[in-house]
């Protein structure tokens, strides 16, 4: 896909204004991201359901913007199981009476490890995004691309 610049020749302000909305709402998407992830932190299903919610007030957007809406949303799902895993874990370890043991550091780490990477990525996507780079992470992008057609 030929990506073009606002000051290309073959764009009218009309595009232009509309090119500048599509990468304003395409990088929400992944800001919203962050501000769900440190608002919901201990229930990893709030960062799901604003997405999603996210998502259905776009679907009148364009193609460019459903498209990073469904690339957030599938990374919200893949993570979901495996935050809501740890929250339980915690859960169990706070109210019950459990031990911690290296395989709950263990997996603590590791979540924690993923969270990071997820945060870093979201960053890096609503900026790339917001200044008209492409933004396609690795395998989630490929689902994204069959669910919703490819608009990166």
């Amino acid at each position: 896909m030929e990506h073009l610049q606002p000051g290309d020749q073959q764009m009218t302000a009309v595009e232009i204004a509309q090119r500048e909305h599509d990468a304003e709402q395409a990088s929400n998407v992944y800001i919203m991201s962050l501000i769900t992830f440190a608002a919901g932190l201990p229930l990893p299903i709030i960062n799901v359901i604003s997405t999603i919610m996210f998502f259905i007030g776009s679907r009148r957007e364009s193609a460019f913007v459903r498209w990073h809406c469904m690339q957030a949303l599938i990374t919200e799902l893949v993570t979901l199981p495996l935050n809501s895993v740890a929250f339980w874990w915690t859960v169990n370890l706070v109210f019950f009476d459990t031990q911690i043991t290296n395989m709950y550091i263990a997996y603590m780490i590791v979540i924690g490890l993923l969270n990071a990477i997820e945060l870093v990525a979201s960053i890096r996507a609503a900026i790339r995004v917001r200044t008209h780079k492409p933004v396609r992470w690795f395998l989630v992008s490929d689902i994204a691309d069959r669910l919703v057609g490819e608009g990166a």
